[in-house]
Formats: structure tokens, sequence, C-alpha cells
């Protein structure tokens, strides 16, 4: 059976930051959305990492390519641009403990 197109694609991350070593760490749940759902029908889920800014969009590019839900691409929001795709990337501030149960 072949699968419908894929019409949107949620990225939402949970973010620490580090105080005292000064690092940022990251992870995320990618909802992938298809042509005729009103809801998201696959996630992924992108473990506790270390990262900031568009870290996240790119971590999810490479395991979305990994899953072959996309082409390669040279960023994310480009291929969904050109496929007209909806992208949405969130993020939300969390503790260490949320981010590391996030991921899993």
């Amino acid at each position: 059976m072949k699968k419908s197109k894929i019409i949107c694609i949620h990225i939402h991350s949970l973010t620490w930051f580090d105080k005292v070593n000064g690092n940022s760490y990251f992870s995320s749940v990618v909802s992938v959305y298809r042509n005729g759902k009103n809801r998201p029908v696959e996630f992924i889920k992108l473990p506790f990492q270390y990262g900031h800014g568009s870290q996240p969009e790119h971590e999810a590019k490479t395991e979305l390519i990994n899953l072959k839900y996309i082409q390669d691409t040279n960023t994310l929001w480009r291929y969904c641009d050109e496929k007209g795709i909806i992208l949405i990337s969130t993020k939300t501030d969390a503790t260490k403990a949320q981010v590391k149960e996030y991921g899993k």
C-alpha cells in the first residue's frame, strides 16, 4: 500500500541549559502528519543530547532521512518549502529530568 503524502512535520523540543558548565541540551518528538489525517500518524523520538539553536531541526532531518520519510536535502526547511510541507518547530525550556524523560 502506498503511503499518503506528508503534509506537516512538527518538531517539539524540550531544552535545558546546564548553567554550571554552560552547555545546552535537548530532546525532541517529531510528529509526521499525512494527507487525510487531522492528527499525527507517526512519532519519532530524539533522545537527550547536546545541542542548541537549530540542532533539533538538524537531528530531526537526519532521522527523517534515515527512516526514508524524506530525501537528503541541504536543510529541512528548504525541503519542506519545496515540497509544500508545513514545518513547525517549537521549543520549551524544562528541567534536566524532564528533557531526559521526553526523548525516551
